[in-house]
C-alpha cells in the first residue's frame, strides 16, 4: 500500500519571509517511517531536510533564497510532496498547499539602490550646515539599514519622498572629516523592505563635480608672541604680534591689541600670521608689570572661525608702552599783579604733565611783550623757572605767552616722547595773573620859548 499524505500546515502561517527566513512543513502521513522521495517547497529541493517526528507527522525546512520565486500574500506556496516506505512505495505527489489565509508571503528578492544625489552640488560645506542625500531605489516602503555619509550615521534622517524615492540629510559636524570640493563624499547605504530582505551596500557617490567640498575643521590659535618683548614703546612705535595657528591661507576676521583695532595682516605661508599695533597718542598705557589686552579671531576661506583668542603674553614678555605725549599743563608766576617797568623782573613757572628732560637745545618762550626768554637744557624735572627782565621799548597791557618753540634738540619725557608745546588752554600766564609790562621811556619835553603870565615861576622841568 502506498504512503497516503493527508495534510500539509505552514509556520508561520502570515507575514512574508525574505531572503534567510526560514518556513517550517508540517506533513501528516498515515504511517511512520516513511523516508524522503522528490520533495520540493516552491520549487526548491528540501528532501534532505525531512525530519520523522514519531508520530505520523514528519517536519521539513524551507529557507528562502535569493531568487526564489515570489509568492504573493493571495497566493498560495506550490509544493510537491513524495514520501516512500520500507517496501519501496510511493505515495502520488502530493501538491495540496495551505491555502493564502494560512501561509506567508514570500519576498526572495533584495530591493537595490541605483542612485544616490546630493544637494547642494557645488561650494564648500561647514560646521552647521547640511547635505541632502537623494536616493533611487527599485521599490516603495522601504526602512534605512545601515546608511552613513563621510563616516556619519545619518540613517535616523530617513525618509520617502513618493515612490521609490528616499532622502536623508547630514549634517556637518565640526571634526568631521575634510573632503575637498576635487573629491567625492564617501557614502554607504543598506535599505530593508518588508520582508526583512537588505540591499547590497551602495558606495557609488556623485562624481565631485556634483559635489560640495566639505570643511569641518575650524582653524586654531594656539599662541602668540610680541617683537619687542621687552624695553619701552611710544607714540609711532610699531608693535609686531606674530599669531600661530594650525592652517596656512587664514584670513583676519577681527583683531584688536590694547584696545585697537587692528588692519595691518600678513600670512608668513608656515602657519604663522604678523599683525601691526601702531601705537598712536592717546592708546592706554602699559606698565612694566602689566599685560596688554587682546582679541585676535581668524577665519579660513569656507568661512569657519577659529577660536577667539585673548591670552596675551605674560609682563616679562610684553613692553611698555606710554602713549600719552608730555605737555605744558600750566604757567604760572609768584610775580604781584601790577605794572613792571624797565629793569624789573617777572618770575615765570612753566608746568609739565609728567618728568621731562631738555637736551642738544634751548626752548624759546615767546611774550606777547616783545622779548624771547630762553630755558637751558635740564635733566628730569617735572617744572621749569625762567626770569623775565623788561626791557626797553617792552609793553603789553597784560602779560602772557606768545608761544614756545624749540631751537634745537628734544623736550622728551623718560619713555623718550616729544613732548607737545602746545599752550595750555585756560592755564597760561595771563589766566591766572594781571601784568602790565611798560619798558618806554619818555622822551625829553623841548619848548621853544616861554611866556610867563603870573607866579609862580617853576625851573627845571
Amino acid at each position: 500500500t502506498r504512503p497516503a499524505i493527508t495534510s500539509v500546515s505552514f509556520s508561520p502561517t502570515s507575514g512574508n519571509l525574505g531572503i534567510d527566513d526560514t518556513l517550517s512543513v508540517t506533513i501528516n502521513a498515515g504511517e511512520v517511517g516513511l523516508i524522503a522521495g522528490a520533495i520540493t517547497i516552491n520549487a526548491v529541493d528540501v528532501a534532505s531536510t525531512l525530519v520523522d517526528n514519531g508520530d505520523n507527522t514528519y517536519a521539513l525546512t524551507y529557507v528562502v533564497g535569493d531568487g526564489d520565486a515570489a509568492v504573493a500574500d493571495n497566493a498560495q506556496i506550490p509544493i510537491s510532496i513524495v514520501l516512500t516506505d520500507a517496501a519501496g512505495n510511493s505515495n502520488t505527489a502530493f501538491t495540496t498547499s495551505p491555502v493564502a489565509t494560512s501561509a506567508p508571503a514570500i519576498d526572495p528578492a533584495a530591493p537595490t539602490v541605483s542612485n544616490v544625489s546630493f544637494t547642494p552640488v557645488s561650494g564648500i560645506l561647514v560646521p552647521g550646515e547640511s547635505l541632502t542625500a537623494t536616493i533611487t531605489a527599485s521599490e516603495s516602503g522601504l526602512t534605512a539599514g545601515d546608511i552613513s555619509i563621510n563616516g556619519v550615521a545619518v540613517d535616523q534622517t530617513f525618509g520617502a519622498s513618493g515612490g521609490a524615492i528616499y532622502t536623508v540629510t547630514y549634517t556637518v559636524t565640526e571634526g568631521d572629516d575634510d573632503i575637498s570640493d576635487a573629491s567625492t563624499i564617501p557614502i554607504s547605504i543598506q535599505l530593508t523592505d518588508a520582508s526583512g530582505n537588505t540591499s547590497n551596500t551602495f558606495t557609488t557617490s556623485p562624481l565631485a563635480a556634483s559635489s560640495p567640498g566639505i570643511d569641518a575643521n575650524s582653524p586654531v590659535i594656539s599662541s602668540l608672541y610680541f617683537t619687542p618683548q621687552t624695553g619701552a614703546m611710544i607714540v609711532g612705535d610699531s608693535l609686531s604680534i606674530t599669531v600661530i595657528s594650525n592652517e596656512t591661507l587664514l584670513e583676519l576676521s577681527t583683531a584688536t591689541a590694547n584696545g585697537v583695532t587692528l588692519s595691518s595682516f600678513v600670512d608668513n605661508d608656515d602657519q604663522s600670521y604678523t599683525l601691526k599695533y601702531g601705537i598712536a597718542e592717546g592708546d592706554a598705557d602699559v606698565a612694566a608689570n602689566a599685560t596688554m589686552p587682546l582679541s585676535i579671531q581668524f577665519a579660513d576661506s569656507a568661512g569657519n572661525l577659529s577660536n577667539l583668542y585673548v591670552t596675551s603674553p605674560s609682563s616679562g614678555l610684553t613692553p611698555t608702552i606710554d602713549a600719552h605725549s608730555p605737555e605744558i599743563s600750566a604757567i604760572s608766576t609768584t610775580t604781584a599783579d601790577g605794572y613792571r617797568k624797565l629793569g624789573q623782573t617777572v618770575a615765570i613757572r612753566l608746568h609739565f604733565t609728567e618728568v621731562m628732560a631738555l637736551s642738544g637745545g634751548n626752548l624759546s618762550v615767546y611774550l606777547n611783550s616783545g622779548q624771547t626768554l630762553s630755558v637751558a637744557p635740564f635733566t628730569a624735572d617735572t617744572a621749569k623757572n625762567v626770569t623775565y627782565t623788561v626791557q626797553p621799548g617792552d609793553f603789553t597791557d597784560e602779560l602772557d605767552i606768545d608761544s614756545l618753540r624749540l631751537t634745537a634738540g628734544t623736550l622728551r619725557d623718560s619713555a623718550g616722547n616729544s613732548a607737545f608745546l602746545t599752550l595750555p588752554a585756560g592755564s597760561n600766564l595771563a589766566d591766572g595773573s594781571d601784568i602790565q609790562i611798560d619798558g618806554i621811556v619818555p622822551a625829553d619835553f623841548v619848548t621853544g620859548s616861554v611866556i610867563t603870565v603870573g607866579t609862580p615861576v617853576v625851573a627845571g622841568y
